[in-house]
């Protein structure tokens, strides 16, 4: 007889609607591959009026996620909400004690929060899965985690933010403004149409580069000052100047090992453009 995961997703924004749609729609598709089956017993999001590509089913609906926990037997909590601390936190937490397996691509939230989570999620023999925190669909972590397992790594680098990296494409491409290729990234669903401060200063690409830091070098994340710079105030200018010395402007995180210590940073970098990742444009990571 199959099994039934009764799951529940709390953070109905773009990603959180994204993957309710597409547990709803695939759940065929999972039961074959892995003969599992898969039941969406609630959902959470801040404004249940709020246009969505789909009709949001009121009979599971929860203004308050923490209620979900109290009320329905859970087997894995999907968080989507996507912050660092506050209810992001609460009902990661909560689910954990409560001895519910955890998924999330909150960056943010492992990055402050991921050890002592982590701890949490093993004292109660749960999962907390974060693969989607960094790189997208690039399964970095579990490769980190397992396919390098016995390797010494002493150094990872890599263009971690799509949105810097489409920006940067852009304005190389087009000789275009920061400003209005920006808007267009916006436009186009890229950045964040209120405040996409936190991708454009580094801040973003910084919470994935802890979160390699602590599984690459078995190290505890670090929430001390690191040194992170933006790409806001790069200009058109700068991309002819580069050309003509045969590189490219991207925005890397970077983290390595010498001598024991930790060295983190994310900053813009000069790359070759016959290299692999001089020629990774547009959204992608690499």
């Amino acid at each position: 007889m199959n099994k039934t995961f009764n799951i529940a997703v709390v953070g109905l924004g773009q990603i959180g609607s994204y993957l309710l749609n597409e547990l709803n729609t695939k759940k065929k598709d999972i039961q074959n591959k892995t003969g599992k089956l898969i039941n969406i017993v609630a959902i959470s999001a801040r404004n249940k009026n709020k246009k969505r590509p789909f009709k949001i089913n009121k009979k599971i609906f929860y203004s308050n996620p923490l209620r979900i926990i109290k009320e329905k037997k859970i087997d894995i909590l999907f968080e989507v909400i996507g912050t660092s601390d506050g209810i992001s936190k609460r009902i990661v937490e909560t689910a954990l004690k409560n001895e519910i397996h955890v998924i999330t691509p909150n960056k943010a939230l492992i990055s402050k929060h991921g050890d002592y989570l982590s701890k949490l999620a093993e004292k109660n023999k749960v999962n907390l899965e974060f693969e989607a925190s960094v790189g997208g669909g690039i399964p970095i972590l579990r490769t980190i985690k397992e396919g390098l397992a016995t390797n010494k790594i002493t150094k990872i680098y890599g263009i971690l933010n799509g949105t810097c990296n489409y920006i940067l494409s852009q304005m190389e491409e087009t000789n275009d403004s920061f400003q209005n290729v920006l808007k267009k990234a916006q436009k186009l669903g890229y950045a964040e149409p209120i405040n996409p401060k936190l991708d454009l200063n580094g801040h973003d690409a910084l919470s994935k580069v802890k979160i390699l830091s602590s599984l690459a070098f078995n190290k505890k994340i670090s929430n001390s000052n690191n040194l992170m710079e933006g790409i806001e105030n790069i200009e058109s200018k700068d991309f002819k100047i580069v050309d003509q010395l045969n590189y490219r402007i991207k925005l890397l995180g970077i983290t390595e090992l010498i001598n024991n210590q930790l060295f983190e940073r994310v900053h813009p970098c000069l790359v070759k453009k016959n290299t692999y990742i001089g020629n990774v444009n547009g959204v992608m990571n690499a």
